[in-house]
């Protein structure tokens, strides 16, 4: 009777709403102000309608009594019957006077409830051990020294910065010595490429007297700027690390090394690069060329060669490191 009572009224007060919507349209505008406050009231109506049905107030109601347990209530009735049924115990009045005693036999009677039912506490099984994922290999550097050598250059410019290439004919006024290096692919293998690879080179007479305190960045063939990505089976990166004019009886005249150095300060931070180079007296006898990765750490031992001039040619040789 309630839920019918309900539905009509609210389609009675739904119809009643749209019909004065378009009678009464301007009229109901003088008191828009009070539209909330109805929105309010009709709120709180329907929630008092609701705590006010019965199986609402039933379901309260049984929330706030206290129910007692199954096992609770079997234990009880387990303890009245083995009482009842001990003569012995019924008919000794101290017995039944003593509270200590009613306890001890309700304990007796739960243990044996217990046993009867065999209740047992549930664990769950303890997981094995899960074995250690095993670690992966950790990425290769692989770089390796494929070989040095002479060679003739073309001279190049990129907008403020000179670098040169081998001469593709063959021919020309500038030789070169370069030291060549790639980042060797291993099958089955991470092979880590190294990113911002710079050079440092070492020049040393024949006396083993090193030539000024060592270059840094010096420059690589090809490449107009100080640092060079070697990637993975990528192209080999050679550092130029003498060059001079070709000399008719062998060696070279004007030996000079050129590396990329320190600029104008740039207006967001760090510096431009510039081109620097050193003309030296004599030919260097032998030079050490190591190679570092954009943390500045070598990624393999330094390379020494020999440099031996001859009549013909310039040959560069492999020196055994102590």
């Amino acid at each position: 009777m309630r839920t019918l009572i309900a539905a009509i009224a609210a389609t009675a007060g739904s119809v009643a709403f749209q019909a004065s919507l378009a009678l009464w349209p301007h009229t109901l505008q003088q008191y828009a102000w009070a539209v909330k406050y109805v929105w309010i009231l009709s709120v709180v109506l329907w929630v008092l309608w609701i705590l006010t049905h019965p199986s609402v107030r039933r379901a309260i109601a049984a929330g706030a009594n206290e129910p007692r347990t199954e096992l609770s209530d079997k234990i009880t009735e387990r303890a009245s019957v083995s009482q009842t049924a001990n003569p012995t115990q019924t008919a000794n009045p101290s017995l039944t006077a003593n509270p200590t005693q009613t306890q001890n036999a309700s304990a007796i009677a739960f243990g044996k409830y217990e046993e009867h039912h065999h209740y047992h506490a549930v664990t769950a099984p303890t997981p094995p051990p899960a074995s250690p994922a095993p670690a992966p290999d950790p990425a290769l550097v692989n770089v390796r020294f494929i070989g040095a050598r002479a060679i003739k250059l073309t001279w190049n410019r990129s907008r403020d910065l000179v670098y040169f290439t081998e001469s593709t004919s063959g021919r020309g006024d500038i030789v070169g010595l370069i030291a060549c290096f790639r980042n060797e692919y291993q099958y089955g293998r991470e092979v880590r490429p190294i990113r911002e690879a710079r050079s440092h080179v070492k020049l040393f007479e024949a006396g083993g007297q090193e030539i000024g305190t060592g270059f840094s960045s010096v420059m690589w063939l090809g490449n107009p700027y100080d640092k060079l990505d070697l990637s993975p089976g990528g192209d080999a990166g050679c550092v130029l690390f003498l060059l001079g004019g070709e000399k008719p009886g062998g060696g070279l005249t004007r030996p000079t090394i050129s590396w990329k150095g320190k600029g104008k300060p740039r207006s967001f931070g760090g510096y431009e690069l510039q081109d620097d180079e050193r003309e030296l007296n004599n030919m260097p006898q032998e030079a050490e060329i190591a190679i570092l990765d954009g943390l500045n750490r070598p990624i393999l031992p330094p390379i020494r060669l020999a440099i031996e001039s001859s009549n013909t040619k310039i040959t560069l040789r492999q020196v055994p490191q102590p």
